[in-house]
């Protein structure tokens, strides 16, 4: 693995597997460009914290992981899948996502995410299942 890989997968590791949002400044440079989730552009390790709090409300043992990475100095792409339990019912959670990090000076500067949401929220029970499938069928959740 790439050093660029391994400061990833070393993020996943203390910042969402272990949770200690503390360390999250190591791993970004102060204000980064984040596409995903949130609904603002440039984030702070501020915004950042609230993530990692909104998913361990509803997801406990959470294991990120890089699957595939692919790398291309100083970007960096990677498949990885979260898998966890979900904090209400303790059925296993496993979802895969995809994120697009560039570094600069060792540092997370921009980052690019698209996680399943979907299949996260119908495993923690808070939308249907096969909701793809409903929706391309026609019918509108209400």
């Amino acid at each position: 693995m790439s050093s660029n890989a391994t400061t990833l997968q070393c993020y996943f590791d203390e910042v969402w597997n272990k949770g200690n949002e503390s360390s999250i400044a190591e791993y970004f440079s102060p204000r980064v460009l984040w596409n995903g989730v949130l609904p603002t552009d440039v984030v702070g390790a501020d915004e950042i914290t609230e993530l990692v709090y909104m998913l361990s409300d509803q997801v406990q043992n959470v294991d990120i992981k890089i699957d595939r990475v692919v790398d291309g100095d100083p970007w960096l792409s990677a498949l990885i899948s979260l898998r966890g339990n979900a904090k209400a019912s303790g059925a296993p959670v496993f979802v895969r996502g995809q994120v697009m990090v560039r570094f600069e000076n060792g540092v997370i500067a921009e980052v690019h995410n698209n996680l399943d949401n979907l299949t996260l929220y119908e495993q923690l029970g808070q939308l249907p299942k096969d909701t793809v499938g409903l929706l391309m069928g026609g019918s509108r959740l209400q």
